[in-house]
């Protein structure tokens, strides 16, 4: 594969070196680069040779640097490879739920080790090869994060009807042999790897502590979108609560956190969300554990300090999942500083209704809320929302959705801090 120059960093090695953008990388000490990770083991050293395509000639770079000093490049394609892609089919996949219009990209299902390390991204230890395995183990590429669901290899086997499935705890005890660091996440389905099937995976990944870092719990995402797909029911109240229950039950036998249910299950259960100490290092936030925690601390922390509010009149668009949240910031804005945030329940058209969380509305769900309604000034949508060139899942663009509205559509990120300083002090108007 071609290892294009996307762009060269400032003050570094390679702006120095005169390399740029649109160079191609051919080699590293006479040998070809394989991906991302071989590309970082090959410069962490002091003295290296580094073969350039540039300017229609190949040109020898002879380089002396700090071991760890980094070169300053960024490819074109991040992961210097080809993706690894999944072949489970997985009866929970979120993917085969996709409406038939959704984006191209986000019907690619990866199962690849090198985004497990590097973006936290879950595998499944399925789809990885021997030769993959051995590299793991070898470099002991930590942490890695991965796909349990469940320890009973015959119902792993099930679940993701693939036969090497029920390898999974061989696989987690070689990575506890070599000292590897993982981290686990177990897609909940009702009736199926809930109760006593949930209590005996709990039990087989406390045993693999400490090298276990963290076993993250999430309910099963269920779209609209299911037609001829396995049946599976959503996760109601008491199931949550049982769950919990069973979570509890398992952090107190290994004295601290390590068992963590994501937010919407405490959300389901109409229970309260746990204090930080519930969540230890937050090590699972990305996966949707301790992230309202996290927000609702992060904004009582800033309200703490001063707060030049602008009084003024806005809206937000809002997952259902935290519309109570959002609701009662919204009159505590009120009340203290008497700035009127007109807080709109978002209903996902998209997905389905039974989607819940902020992250998975699309724009054409957004115009659907916020059309019609006296916004104010503009309209807060939760950032998460947009991908990285400001484009909805549906493929609207967030000026499309400005456009259509009339008012500034202004992203805010989970951080509670900037939530405090977009919304309540206005620092959008200056943006």
């Amino acid at each position: 594969m071609e290892h294009r120059v996307k762009c060269v960093y400032e003050d570094s090695i390679a702006e120095e070196l005169g390399i740029a953008p649109g160079d191609v990388l051919l080699a590293i000490d006479d040998s070809p680069v394989a991906d991302v990770l071989d590309y970082r083991e090959k410069i962490a050293k002091p003295y290296l040779e580094v073969l350039m395509h540039t300017d229609g000639e190949e040109v020898l770079f002879e380089i002396e640097k700090d071991e760890q000093e980094d070169l300053g490049l960024e490819f074109e394609n991040g992961l210097m490879d080809q993706k690894r892609a999944c072949k489970n089919k997985c009866i929970f996949c979120f993917v085969d739920q996709l409406p038939k219009n959704a984006r191209p990209p986000l019907k690619f299902k990866d199962d690849d080790f090198r985004l497990s390390f590097l973006m936290g991204n879950y595998i499944t230890l399925t789809n990885i090869t021997d030769a993959e395995w051995q590299r793991i183990l070898s470099q002991r590429i930590s942490p890695m994060y991965i796909s349990v669901h469940t320890t009973d290899g015959d119902l792993r086997k099930r679940i993701m009807a693939n036969p090497r499935a029920d390898e999974i705890m061989d696989r987690l005890k070689e990575l506890y042999d070599h000292r590897i660091e993982f981290h686990c996440q177990i897609v909940m389905m009702k009736g199926i790897n809930d109760g006593e099937v949930l209590k005996h995976t709990l039990q087989d990944l406390c045993a693999l502590r400490p090298y276990a870092q963290s076993v993250a719990i999430v309910p099963v995402g269920l779209t609209d979108h299911r037609q001829g797909l396995y049946h599976l029911e959503p996760i109601d109240a008491d199931t949550a609560k049982r769950t919990i229950a069973i979570v509890d039950e398992a952090n107190e036998k290994v004295g601290e956190p390590f068992v963590y249910c994501a937010d919407e299950f405490f959300i389901t259960a109409g229970m309260p969300i746990p204090p930080a100490e519930y969540y230890g290092d937050f090590l699972q936030i990305e996966d949707g554990v301790g992230m309202v925690r996290s927000f609702l601390d992060e904004v009582e922390e800033r309200l703490r300090e001063p707060v030049s509010a602008a009084p003024y009149r806005a809206s937000m668009v809002t997952g259902k999942a935290v519309y109570p949240f959002m609701e009662a910031l919204a009159k505590r804005f009120y009340d203290e500083y008497a700035m009127e945030l007109n807080v709109i329940k978002g209903e996902n058209w998209f997905f389905g209704s039974r989607i819940t969380v902020s992250g998975l509305l699309t724009g054409q769900d957004f115009l659907a809320a916020a059309e019609g309604v006296d916004l104010g000034e503009c309209l807060f949508i939760p950032g998460t929302a947009l991908r990285d060139d400001n484009v909805f899942l549906d493929d609207m663009t967030l000026e499309e959705l400005e456009q259509k509205l009339g008012v500034p559509v202004v992203p805010v990120n989970s951080f509670g801090s900037e939530f405090v300083e977009r919304i309540l002090c206005a620092d959008w108007r200056t943006r």
